[in-house]
This record gives C-alpha cells, structure tokens and sequence, in this order.
C-alpha cells in the first residue's frame, strides 16, 4: 500500500512538474498588452494616412518612422534628429500599395513587452521569453537574441528591438 501511494506521488509530481514547465501560446505578430507602442510588427498600414513630418529615414521601398508620441528635435539648420527615449518603426514595402511594419525600435525605458523592459536583467529575460516559445539564439552580434515563428527580439541595456522576416508571395 505505501509503494502504491508513493507512486501515485511521484506520478503526480512528475505530471506537475511538466504541466509547469510547458511553454505559454503567444503570437508573436499581436502587440502585447502591456505595451504602449502605436504600431506592432506585422501591422498592415496606409502609408498615405501616416503623418508625413514623422518619417525620418526613406530607403528604396522602406522607411523609419517615429512613434507619433515622441518629437523629433529639430536642429537650427531645420534637421531632424530622434529623440533620445523614443520608439521607431521600419515600414516596408513588399506588393504595390502594402506596407508592412517589420521592425520596432524601442529606445525609451519606460516600454515594456511582454512585462520585460531595457531594465530587465539578462536571465530574467531569457527565461520570460523561452517559457513564450522564444528559442535563445546565443549571442548574436553584441547581444542575445531570441526567435520564434518569423520573429526576433534583442532586449539590451540601450535598447529593445523586435524584428518581422516575413514573406510575400506575389
């Protein structure tokens, strides 16, 4: 009888043990709650309908464009510099007419995405982001990133950038 009880112990420890550890379902092309950017990767946009004066860098089929809640300052000469805590996107353009929000610069360390901030510390980070399904890519240039599905995150003391490959098929 205490061998069947200790068994029936061990089983339910174990099946605790793997319920607990099981990795959260999260898509990575919705916004997270809690964070206060205007645009996520992935969003579809207008470019005809973004504020004009925001654009900042024009590439051939791309574009950087500051979040309408943060100002550009404006140097004497009428030159546009980003502010210092600030988010910015790039916008590309992959069919006539779509534009794409590939990438999310976030330079203010007020922002949080998925409860983790440029203030996070590194292993806090690591293990936020691998319970979500994030695999840990080491590092990868100066810092450590981490992929899932067609996206990946760089959380570093000086800033957080969120990067969308995605692939149009004409």
């Amino acid at each position: 009888m205490i061998k069947k009880i200790f068994c029936l112990n061990l089983l339910l420890m174990l099946l605790l043990l793997f319920t607990s550890c099981s990795t959260k379902s999260l898509d990575v092309t919705k916004k997270p709650k809690d964070c206060s950017s205007s645009y996520w990767i992935s969003d579809t946009i207008n470019a005809n309908e973004l504020d004009q004066n925001l654009i900042y860098e024009k590439y051939e089929g791309n574009f950087e464009y500051l979040d309408p809640n943060y100002s550009f300052i404006i140097g004497e000469n009428g030159s546009k510099t980003l502010p210092v805590q600030c988010i910015t996107y790039s916008i590309s353009q992959f069919e006539e007419g779509i534009w794409t929000i590939t990438g999310v610069y976030i330079t203010d360390p007020k922002i949080t995405i998925y409860g983790l901030s440029m203030n996070s510390y590194e292993f806090v980070i690591k293990q936020k982001l691998t319970s979500y399904g994030f695999v840990y890519l080491s590092y990868s240039g100066l810092d450590p990133a981490y992929s899932k599905d067609e996206c990946e995150i760089r959380i570093f003391s000086k800033y957080i950038s969120i990067e969308y490959f995605c692939h149009y098929v004409s």
